[in-house]
């Protein structure tokens, strides 16, 4: 039989072993949250990693579409849409907006005029001049039709003054080419004028073509009909001629002269067309 210091030895010896047992488990315990601490290490660098070349790829995707929509529409609006919380729809969809049409009168008589390279050089400050007002004014460049112009005023992005907006721009271009036309009579070249028809409706706008070539652009009667007024400034006394949908959104801002009824090609009545020679002080 064990004497008593011999069972308090046992019974140490029975606690430490206890002890050891439980450290073992601990330890081994503490290991498994080690190594599952380190595969969460591990996935998180893996996600921070993956979300780096995320914002790469989407970096990357802002500057293809600053540089392609740069081509249409200022920076700012550039800006405006990465920043909006909506997407722009570019698939195409109905908007009202103010189509501006801007074309050369005597075109064809100024081309037999100049040599091919002296006409383009002209042409590109031409157009240069004329789209940095469009810009100006928040307007997008459709496209060149030759030697005519084609902005939008309310996509892809819409203001609620668009019409006014396409308007000021239209009376900007005008006062840019009296600017212009002096300069290149002085330097010897031919001056020019230009006819602006504006025309305010629903149009389809958006990306419309093929998978091989696709083009921002406009679809709608509104489109001929700024071309149809546009042409009207050929024999009428304006340089810059507004539909009536167009005049009566803008009619508090603006000085006009009213033609009609008058008819064109496309519209089944006549129609009343007003030219622009000026804005209301304010």
């Amino acid at each position: 039989m064990m004497d008593a210091s011999e069972r308090k030895i046992a019974a140490l010896s029975e606690e430490i072993e206890k002890l050891r047992l439980k450290t073992n488990v601990k330890e081994k315990l503490l290991g498994k949250t080690l190594r599952e601490f380190d595969m969460i290490g591990q996935k998180l660098a893996q996600k921070q990693e993956e979300l780096r070349r995320l914002n790469t790829q989407l970096e990357i995707a802002k500057d293809l579409l600053k540089q392609s929509f740069q081509r249409y529409v200022s920076a700012q609006i550039v800006e405006e849409i990465l920043q909006r919380s909506e997407p722009v729809n570019l698939q195409g969809e109905r908007k009202t907006v103010s189509i501006l049409l801007s074309d050369i009168r005597g075109f064809t008589t100024l081309s037999e005029q100049m040599e091919p390279e002296d006409l383009v050089q002209f042409l590109n400050s031409y157009f240069s001049a004329m789209i940095d007002i469009i810009f100006e004014h928040e307007g997008t460049l459709d496209k060149f039709m030759g030697d005519a112009v084609l902005a939008l005023f309310g996509a892809p992005v819409s203001h609620e003054d668009d019409p006014l907006r396409s308007v000021k721009a239209a009376m900007a271009m005008q006062a840019k080419l009296r600017d212009l036309n002096d300069i290149w009579r002085t330097n010897g070249k031919p001056s020019i004028r230009i006819g602006i028809g504006i025309s305010t409706g629903e149009v389809v706008v958006g990306n419309i073509g093929s998978e091989r070539r696709m083009e921002y652009t406009v679809i709608g009667q509104d489109v001929n009909y700024a071309q149809r007024i546009e042409a009207l400034t050929k024999d009428l006394p304006a340089n810059v001629l507004i539909s009536e949908s167009t005049y009566e959104r803008i009619k508090e801002h603006v000085v006009v002269e009213k033609f009609g009824p008058l008819a064109i090609k496309g519209k089944k009545d006549p129609i009343t067309v007003y030219g622009v020679m000026g804005f209301v002080r304010t």
